[in-house]
């Protein structure tokens, strides 16, 4: 799946705002078929290894350049305590490496994260705080 940033920004209402706290509870982590290329929503453990990620066409504010990368394309259940399902797709490296562990484990399915962006653009860091549902 590739995605213009401009579609993707209006596909993923769930943002995540510099310095300010959101709390999401994910429903389901949508993947791509690696023979197909359909795209399929699983709920539980998610085996890397068996399924592609999403991946995003960005273009660069500052250069004009186009590239391709991988991201998560996440299925919110909940933002900020209320009910409704939204899409988040992550394409920071930082975020998608600190949320990995929790959906290779299908623990996401029994937690709320509370995630802080610091910063902007590349130089972004993330603090991640699962909870109890």
């Amino acid at each position: 799946m590739s995605v213009p940033l401009r579609a993707l920004e209006d596909r993923s209402p769930a943002e995540l705002p510099v310095d300010v706290p959101v709390t999401i509870r994910i429903r389901a982590v949508r993947v791509q078929h690696p023979r197909t290329g359909e795209e399929v929503e699983l709920e539980g453990p998610i085996d890397f290894a068996a399924w592609d990620s999403c991946t995003f066409q960005l273009v660069s504010p500052d250069t004009g350049e186009s590239k391709v990368v991988p991201g998560l394309c996440l299925v919110l259940e909940e933002v900020d305590g209320v009910p409704g399902e939204k899409r988040l797709n992550v394409v920071a490296r930082r975020l998608i490496a600190l949320l990995r562990p929790y959906l290779e484990s299908g623990q996401y399915r029994t937690l709320r994260f509370t995630i802080t962006k610091r910063g902007t653009r590349v130089r972004a860091t993330f603090e991640v705080r699962p909870g109890p549902v």
